[in-house]
C-alpha cells in the first residue's frame, strides 16, 4: 500500500490513479450524504445552514493538507463557492422576504385614515416577523467563530439598528422598547 506522500510525488507510480479516484468517490458519497441530511431539516433555511457549515468545515479542514493538495485547488475553490451560495441562499430565504410585507398595495385608497391603519398593520407584521427570525436563528449555534461571524454579526447588527430607530420613534400603540424599561412615548 502507498502512503499519501508517495502517491503525490509522480504521476507514474503505481496506483495514483486508482488512489485520486477512490478519493474523488469518497468525497462525492459524503457531498451526497450531506444533501440527503440537508433535506431531512423541514426548515429550508436551516436546510441550507446546514449544508454551508458542513461545506465550510469540509473547506476549512481540507486547505493546506495533503488530502486537499491531492483534490486541487480548484475543488477546494469550488466547495468554497458552494458554502458561499448557499449561505447567500439562506440570507435570501429568510430575510429576503421580509421587505415584501411593506409593499404599497393598497396605501393609495381615497381615505387617508384607512391608509394609514393599513401602514401600521404592515409594520407590525413586518417588525413581528423580523423578531420572530431573529429569535429563531440567534439560537443557532455555529461553532466556527469566522464563520459565525460572517452569518450572525450582520443580522444581529441589523436586527438592532431597525429595533433603536423605529422603536426610538413615537407610535400610537405605546410599543415596548426591549432596550429600554419603559414603552416608548406617545
Amino acid at each position: 500500500m502507498y502512503s499519501v506522500e508517495e502517491l503525490s510525488c509522480c504521476d507514474s507510480c503505481p496506483g495514483r490513479h486508482s488512489f485520486i479516484s477512490t478519493i474523488w468517490e469518497n468525497m462525492k458519497a459524503i457531498g451526497l450524504n450531506l444533501e440527503t441530511w440537508s433535506k431531512a431539516c423541514e426548515d429550508v433555511v436551516c436546510s441550507h445552514a446546514f449544508l454551508m457549515n458542513n461545506l465550510w468545515q469540509i473547506y476549512k479542514h481540507l486547505k493546506g493538507t495533503k488530502l486537499g493538495n491531492l483534490l486541487g485547488d480548484t475543488w477546494l475553490r469550488e466547495n468554497d463557492q458552494y458554502k458561499e451560495y448557499y449561505s447567500t441562499i439562506c440570507l435570501r430565504e429568510s430575510w429576503g422576504k421580509l421587505p415584501a410585507l411593506l409593499n404599497r398595495e393598497g396605501q393609495l385608497s381615497g381615505r387617508r385614515a384607512t391608509a394609514r391603519d393599513l401602514v401600521k398593520k404592515r409594520l407590525k407584521f413586518f417588525s413581528e416577523a423580523v423578531d420572530n427570525m431573529y429569535k429563531k436563528q440567534s439560537h443557532w449555534i455555529i461553532l466556527d467563530k469566522d464563520l459565525h461571524e460572517k452569518t450572525c454579526q450582520p443580522k444581529r447588527v441589523s436586527h438592532g439598528s431597525f429595533k433603536m430607530r423605529h422603536l426610538n420613534e413615537k407610535f400610537d400603540n405605546g410599543v415596548m422598547n426591549p432596550y429600554r424599561n419603559s414603552p416608548t412615548v406617545k
